[in-house]
């Protein structure tokens, strides 16, 4: 069974996670959005994803797992958003750093069949010099080495 695994917001965390998966198509079908096609036309450049359909419904029907990688002042309007357009069972994974705030707001707005995890990935020691979010910054050895904090409500 393939997974459709969609990242929204393609900043630097959202596109090393693509590049990470990329020797794993067979399990996993990778889409991604962002509200700057340019990002998108980037990050299918750089084989950190499938496919970029142009709205953002078309990316999320049928995502078994979203990743959102956007701004924080972003959240809350992506997932008001998407919401209505969920498939039953998803799981949506958020990479910001604010964690109790974005619980709570997804308590609020979540669809009850759908569950929310928040994850705060750190960053292979040999990238820490790097403080760009921009995509040009991507690795597929981004997270290699180092850990990744889960957190749920």
């Amino acid at each position: 069974m393939t997974i459709d695994l969609t990242i929204i917001g393609l900043n630097k965390i959202g596109v090393s996670i693509g590049l990470a998966l990329k020797n794993h198509t067979q399990e996993i079908r990778r889409f991604g959005h962002d509200r700057e096609n340019s990002k998108q036309k980037k990050a299918l450049e750089l084989g950190a994803l499938d496919q970029t359909p142009g709205s953002i419904y078309d990316v999320i029907e049928s995502a078994d797992i979203i990743i959102l990688s956007v701004p924080i002042d972003e959240i809350r309007e992506t997932i008001e958003t998407i919401s209505p357009k969920l498939k039953p069972g998803v799981v949506i994974m958020d990479t910001s750093p604010l964690k109790i705030s974005i619980l709570k707001m997804m308590d609020d707005i979540l669809p009850e069949d759908s569950y929310f995890i928040s994850f705060h990935p750190t960053l292979n020691p040999k990238y820490f010099s790097e403080s760009s979010m921009d995509l040009d910054y991507a690795h597929d050895d981004l997270f290699k080495n180092s850990f990744i904090i889960i957190t749920n409500s």
